[in-house]
């Protein structure tokens, strides 16, 4: 007999095992890292003392490097801020005038809104509303009583002998 149990695909259902083999791999990895730099740490400070003229000439290349760094981000930081003074003034003489018309625009349509429902929505309204009372009334004196279509169209007194 076949074993009925489901076997999944190859790729589709990870194993517990997987995650776990990740990690360990990658703390290997980063140990042997961690290793390998603090092994040519040992061996630059082991060939600087070892060589006094070396250890000059690559102190001397580095405060270079350092006093080239420091004035690069320098500079940047001095772009930067007049970067953002820029952005500040766009904001304060372009945007603020446009949130300020807007805000007008939106107060006009307020405005416009309420004088169209005082003027012309409450007056339409109390019209219709006495127009049904009269109909209401003129229906309740004549004793006519409206008939209700059916939803195909038909009246409900057309249906009612054709059973």
């Amino acid at each position: 007999m076949a074993d009925s149990s489901p076997t999944p695909a190859s790729g589709t259902v990870p194993s517990p095992a997987q995650p776990q083999g990740r990690k360990v791999g990658r703390t290997i990895v980063l140990i042997l890292g961690a290793l390998l730099v603090l092994a040519a740490l040992v061996a630059a400070i082991y060939g600087l003392v070892r060589h006094p003229a070396v250890t000059a000439t690559v102190r001397d290349i580095t405060i270079i490097i350092l006093a080239l760094a420091t004035t690069v981000i320098g500079v940047s930081l001095v772009v930067l801020i007049l970067q953002v003074q820029s952005l500040i003034g766009l904001l304060r003489d372009e945007i603020r005038p446009i949130l300020i018309s807007a805000d007008e625009t939106a107060r006009t349509v307020r405005g416009t809104t309420s004088f169209l429902s005082e003027s012309v929505v409450r007056p339409v309204i109390s019209v219709a509303g006495y127009a049904s009372g009269i109909r209401q009334m003129v229906r309740l004196l004549t004793g006519s009583r409206k008939r209700s279509p059916s939803r195909h169209g038909e009246d409900s007194t057309d249906r009612i002998g054709t059973d």
